[in-house]
């Protein structure tokens, strides 16, 4: 059994050259010569007995042996980075930096970021709002907040909220015609979101034929969506969390009571390592805080999915009954882990929400 640690400059050229996929990146990027990683990598073969790469044409690829000795040290060497980075950096003044979906950062995020930062005044914040998944190993973003099922590999993902959709329309369009039952949609124009507000699904729960000869709208974002609603010109199948403001202020109203809450949620995803960094461990603890329930709400009796579709279901509660429990269902799993650590989910599909 081996008992000593590789050379670790061999080591350090080997996991540059198989995340690179180049000799020649490998050297530029630690500033040798590729000749010098060749042989560091060569002295790391020798040591381990076995063959890392492969000569096919002008290319070195990674043997099996390789490529799994890859995955292995590569997780060590990001635990390496991060536990420096954590030991390095200073205890105050230090930099949270923070990816959010856009429209999730403006509706829930920002409007609670000042009592975060009252709270921890030593820490500075940077928030990044790019829509697509943070690539951890390529970035020195410490989390994200990302949409999905909640498994993503490699990873930890904690539930934040889950989705409560339900129709929603410009008051200027009740009246006009009666909509007042869900078969009443279909003499309506109806608005498509991204693939998480499906209409159809929506319609199979509930009994509701015809939707193919329904008027559409199709755009390719929920803000879209939503502004096409407050707009008039049609009903969305939309978020109550992303539509909080527009219904509170008589933009958007919900005439039916006929809601739905995703099996997709909002998830706070880092690796797992960074759970070690304070500042990191500061801010999900402040998120728990933020999503605790003063009032325990029982739960709602979900009623069967006729539709099959695994992403939705229904509730006979009102949405904003539903919409609490979600939130205190996800809030007690944060308290009760302490340190916010994910539980069984379906495998993800990653579907942002703007």
């Amino acid at each position: 059994m081996q008992t000593q640690l590789p050379p670790l400059t061999a080591l350090r050229c080997f996991e540059a050259a198989a995340r690179r996929e180049s000799f020649t990146l490998a050297a530029d990027e630690l500033f040798l010569t590729p000749s010098a990683v060749s042989h560091q990598i060569k002295s790391l073969e020798a040591f381990l007995g076995k063959e890392l790469f492969v000569r096919v044409g002008r290319k070195m690829l990674l043997t099996d042996v390789g490529a799994s000795y890859y995955e292995n040290i590569r997780i060590a060497f990001k635990e390496i980075l991060a536990a420096t980075r954590a030991t390095s950096e200073p205890r105050t003044g230090a930099m949270l930096k923070v990816n959010v979906l856009p429209h999730f950062a403006s509706v829930w995020l920002m409007p609670r970021l000042g009592h975060f930062l009252r709270t921890h005044p030593n820490i500075e914040l940077q928030i990044f709002s790019d829509r697509r998944p943070v690539n951890f190993s390529e970035s020195s973003i410490d989390c994200d907040i990302r949409y999905g099922h909640g498994r993503w590999p490699n990873l930890r993902s904690d539930l934040l909220l889950r989705d409560v959709l339900t129709p929603l329309c410009s008051p200027s369009m009740i009246g006009s015609a009666d909509l007042s039952v869900p078969t009443d949609i279909t003499k309506r124009t109806l608005i498509y979101g991204n693939k998480r507000t499906n209409w159809d699904s929506w319609a199979a729960q509930y009994d509701v034929s015809g939707l193919e000869a329904a008027a559409k709208i199709q755009v390719d974002r929920s803000n879209l969506a939503i502004d096409a609603a407050v707009a008039g010109l049609g009903l969305a199948l939309e978020s109550l969390l992303l539509t909080n403001h527009a219904v509170a202020t008589g933009a958007l109203m919900a005439p039916l009571k006929q809601y739905c809450v995703s099996v997709e949620g909002y998830y706070l995803v880092y690796p797992k390592s960074h759970a070690k960094i304070e500042r990191v461990s500061l801010f999900r603890s402040w998120l728990a805080e933020m999503l605790e329930e003063k009032q325990e709400l029982p739960p709602p009796s979900p009623i069967a999915n006729s539709s099959g579709d695994p992403r939705l279901r229904t509730f006979p509660d009102p949405g904003i009954i539903a919409q609490r429990h979600a939130r205190t269902k996800s809030s007690s799993q944060l308290r009760q882990r302490g340190a916010l650590r994910n539980r069984a989910e379906p495998v993800a599909r990653s579907s942002p929400t703007d």
